[in-house]
C-alpha cells in the first residue's frame, strides 16, 4: 500500500503535464483493408474487432453483415467466414475476433460467451461454449474512464495504471487501451495523443495517432484500428510504432477487477432511465437532422432534463454518438454509444454502469 500511494504522489501526473519521449508512426500504415472504392464484399460496416494474424494478414470482425472478413497482407480481400444466425459456424453478432495458435481464427458473438474456430479457408474447427474463466472482451466504466480489454479480460496491470492516473474533471472523460507487455494507452477522449504507461503507472512516451484513427489493439510494436474517412466509410489500418520494446510483465497475467462503489438503486434506475431517454431521443434528432446532437445543451433540448445528473458528450458525428451520465453525488456513472464512429467496439446501444 505505501509503495502504491508513493508512486501516486510522486511519479503520476495529470495527462498533458509531462515532457515524454515521442513515439512516432512509420510514414504510411502497413496495411489497409477496406475504405472506399473496394468491392462489395470486401466493405466494412460496424466494425468490432481486427487482428493481425502470423502471416501479415488481417481478421475483422464486420458487424453489418455479421461476418469475419479476412484480408491478405496487402489488404486485398480474401473471403468472408461465418455468417449471421444460430447454424454451426453462424454468429448472433461477432463481438471480437483473435488467432489461435497462429493458424486458426477465433471468432467470440454472444458477449464472447459463443466461440468458434475456423481454418484460413473458412471451415468450422469446433465450436463451444466459454467458461467464465476464459477472457474475453469487455468495457467498463470507472473513475470517469472507459476502460476497454479486448485481449484477454482486466490485468493488474490495467488496474494499476487506473488506479495511479488522476480522475479527469467532470466535464471530461478518460479511454484506457492495453497493449502486450503490460503497458498501458491513456488519453482524454476525444484526443488524437496518447499517453503510455508501464503496467506500475509510470508514463514512459506519447504517441499521436491519425485523424480519425481508432486502435482496437496494441501490440508490442504494431497499433491496429479502425479509420473513417469524410464520407464515413470504414476501413482497418495497422500502423508500426517507432521506438517502442516491451518485455513480459509479471502483472500482465495477473486477473484483476474493480472495487465497486455502492449507490442506492432508486438512483441508479434514474440513471438508467435518463440514458435511455437519451438515447430515445438521439434517435429521433438523427432521423430528423441526419446526425447526432453535438452539443450537451443539444442533448437537455431533445432528451428533456438530466434529472440531477451530470450529461458528459464523448463524440458525435453523422453515424454514431457516445456519452455519459454520472452521479454527481456517488461518482458512478453509465456510458452508452449508438452508431459507429465515435467508440469503436463498442456494443451499439448497450449502456454500461460502473463506479
Amino acid at each position: 500500500m505505501l509503495r502504491f500511494l508513493l508512486l501516486t504522489l510522486c511519479c503520476v501526473a495529470p495527462l498533458g503535464a509531462q515532457s515524454l519521449p515521442t513515439w512516432r508512426l512509420e510514414a504510411r500504415p502497413l496495411v489497409v483493408a477496406g475504405g472506399a472504392n473496394v468491392s462489395e464484399a470486401a466493405e466494412l460496416l460496424h466494425v468490432r474487432g481486427a487482428v493481425r494474424l502470423p502471416d501479415g494478414s488481417l481478421a475483422v470482425a464486420n458487424g453489418k453483415p455479421v461476418t469475419v472478413k479476412l484480408y491478405d497482407a496487402r489488404g486485398r480481400h480474401l473471403r468472408n467466414i461465418g455468417r449471421a444466425g444460430e447454424g454451426p459456424g453462424d454468429f448472433p453478432q461477432v463481438v471480437e475476433v483473435g488467432e489461435w495458435n497462429g493458424d486458426t481464427i477465433l471468432a467470440m458473438s454472444g458477449g464472447g460467451v459463443r466461440r468458434a474456430l475456423f481454418r484460413r479457408d473458412g471451415t468450422v474447427i469446433r465450436e463451444w461454449t466459454a467458461t467464465s474463466s476464459e477472457p474475453r472482451f469487455s468495457a467498463q466504466v470507472y473513475r470517469r474512464a472507459v476502460v476497454r480489454h479486448p485481449q484477454g479480460g482486466l490485468t493488474e496491470c490495467v488496474r494499476n495504471v487506473v488506479m495511479t492516473t488522476p480522475m479527469p474533471p467532470r466535464d471530461q472523460f478518460h479511454e484506457f487501451m492495453p497493449a502486450s507487455g503490460g503497458r498501458v494507452w491513456i488519453r482524454q477522449f476525444g484526443s488524437r495523443t496518447w499517453q503510455v504507461h508501464e503496467g506500475d503507472g509510470r508514463a514512459i512516451a506519447q504517441v499521436t495517432l491519425p485523424e480519425g484513427f481508432d486502435p482496437i489493439r496494441i501490440t508490442d510494436s504494431i497499433v491496429i484500428g479502425r479509420a473513417m474517412d469524410a464520407d464515413d466509410i470504414e476501413r482497418v489500418e495497422a500502423w508500426v510504432v517507432r521506438g517502442t520494446s516491451a518485455r513480459p510483465a509479471a502483472c500482465e497475467q495477473e486477473r484483476a477487477s474493480f472495487a465497486r462503489g455502492e449507490f442506492p438503486a432508486e438512483r441508479g434506475a434514474r440513471m438508467r432511465s435518463t440514458m435511455r431517454n437519451q438515447m430515445t431521443a438521439g434517435a429521433g434528432y438523427h432521423h430528423r437532422q441526419g446526425r447526432y446532437p453535438a452539443t450537451v445543451a443539444e442533448m437537455v433540448e431533445q432528451g428533456g432534463s438530466a434529472d440531477g445528473f451530470d450529461l458528459t458528450l464523448l463524440g458525435s458525428n453523422g453515424a454514431g454518438w457516445a456519452f455519459a451520465v454520472t452521479d454527481p453525488e456517488s461518482g458512478a456513472t453509465c456510458l452508452a454509444a449508438m452508431g459507429t464512429g465515435v467508440l469503436v467496439a463498442w456494443p451499439d446501444g448497450v449502456i454500461v454502469c460502473g463506479s
